[in-house]
């Protein structure tokens, strides 16, 4: 029984790491009139947010 449940967190946890989303993503904006280059301009912003903003969360969890 514990194995079948670790087989389906691992699973859960690679299914979280896939973004299956993103053709889809790109297909909404270009159709709301978003330009690809913006689309990953505001793509290449959201990412760096996101590492600049892992380490102060990161610490403020720790505490």
């Amino acid at each position: 029984m514990k194995a079948k449940q670790f087989l389906w967190i691992d699973l859960a946890g690679f299914c979280n790491g896939m973004v299956l989303y993103a053709p889809v993503a790109i297909l909404v904006r270009l159709n709301k009139g978003v330009s690809l280059s913006w689309f990953f301009y505001l793509q290449a912003i959201l990412s760096f947010l996101i590492f600049l903003l892992e380490i102060p969360s990161g610490i403020i969890t720790d505490k």
